[in-house]
């Protein structure tokens, strides 16, 4: 004879339900609890848990009382607050399943999404150490081969040199030289320059640096990167023949250098002379901001020199020009030319 079970109570299901409720609230919290305690918990998973911990609360204050007070009015209410606090357990319970899937999913694809942006920033970090590293062994192989050949080789003679000084409202200094150069003896294919600031410059490139030549084509490459030192090598496509005459104009700018001028009134610019023979003309140009008071100009180094009368007294863009010229200047010769507030 097969077993019958009692018919289930209408009640029976109901409190079924509720003791679900109240469980799945409980685990939900438990869940929640280990969530934020790892830190991991979204805002919403944050305030469910708390209304959770609050429920559970509520529950033993409630049986804490129910037990010491037998008022039948008194238990009635302590039941309408339980009866709250199964309500509030119904949301945690419904909302932490919300907050999982809502917005666990959301922090799953972002993470997914940083992973990818992380795997694709290594790359292009090691793709950056790499491309540094290239051009660390183009700098050394060149700064190298400078030093061999500075070694055997005879400095060209310089037939003309002037060199143009822009110096900006910040101290900022843009260089333009320009020279003509004549090997002696025998052909030369490239000359060094060397360039030097107040401020330290973490990269050679900072400095702009740009050449061209009536001639032909000059390629630039590296020869030192030190951050108030830095070294360019130019070499002419084709070479300078011997006994040709070469003229080559470049260009580069170092930022503030010429503070001292701005907040003192007095700075100068130092430049050593070196040719195979004696130099004709050596010329300084400096154009300064309208900004800065007027100077005047002095040469404090060797070879004496003069004020550049013919100069215009402003250029096109208004800044003040100053100009200071020597003749026959012979090697080694170190010239400092002085822009003191007039």
């Amino acid at each position: 004879m097969a077993n019958v079970s009692p018919p289930e109570k209408p009640t029976d299901g109901f409190w079924n339900r509720l003791l679900g409720i109240v469980s799945g609230g409980l685990a939900n919290i438990v869940e929640l609890a280990g969530v934020v305690l790892r830190g991991e918990a979204t805002l919403q998973q944050s305030i469910f848990f708390s209304m959770g911990v609050l429920a559970i609360m509520g529950v033993v204050l409630g049986v804490i009382l129910a037990a010491f007070r037998g008022d039948p009015n008194f238990l009635l209410v302590i039941f309408g607050i339980m009866a709250l606090v199964v309500v509030a357990l119904m949301i945690t319970a419904t909302g932490a399943a919300t907050g999982r899937h809502a917005e666990g999913g959301a922090p799953a694809a972002q993470t997914e999404e940083r992973k990818k942006l992380e795997q694709e920033l290594g790359r292009e970090r090691a793709e950056c150490v790499r491309l540094r590293k290239i051009v660390e062994g183009v700098m050394l192989t060149t700064s190298q081969i400078h030093a061999q050949i500075s070694k055997q080789r005879r400095a060209p003679a310089v037939m003309y040199t002037e060199r143009t000084l822009v110096i900006e409202a910040d101290g900022t200094m843009r260089f333009i030289g320009r020279r003509t150069i004549k090997p002696v003896g025998s052909s030369m294919q490239m000359v060094d320059h060397g360039f030097s600031g107040d401020v330290a410059l973490e990269h050679i490139e900072d400095l702009k640096v740009s050449v061209s030549s009536e001639v032909g084509r000059v390629v630039m490459l590296p020869a030192e990167n030190k951050p108030s030192k830095k070294a360019v090598v130019f070499f002419f496509l084709p070479e300078i023949a011997a006994d040709e005459e070469r003229t080559y104009t470049y260009q580069w700018e170092w930022p503030r250098t010429w503070e001292p001028l701005i907040k003192n009134g007095i700075d100068s610019y130092s430049h050593t002379v070196h040719s195979a023979t004696t130099v004709p003309l050596v010329r300084f140009v400096f154009k300064v901001h309208p900004s800065i008071p007027p100077v005047q100009l002095s040469n404090t180094g060797q070879g004496d020199g003069e004020v550049i009368k013919d100069l215009a007294p402003t250029d096109d863009h208004g800044y003040r020009q100053y100009g200071w010229q020597l003749t026959q200047v012979p090697s080694g010769t170190k010239i400092a030319i002085q822009l003191k507030g007039s």
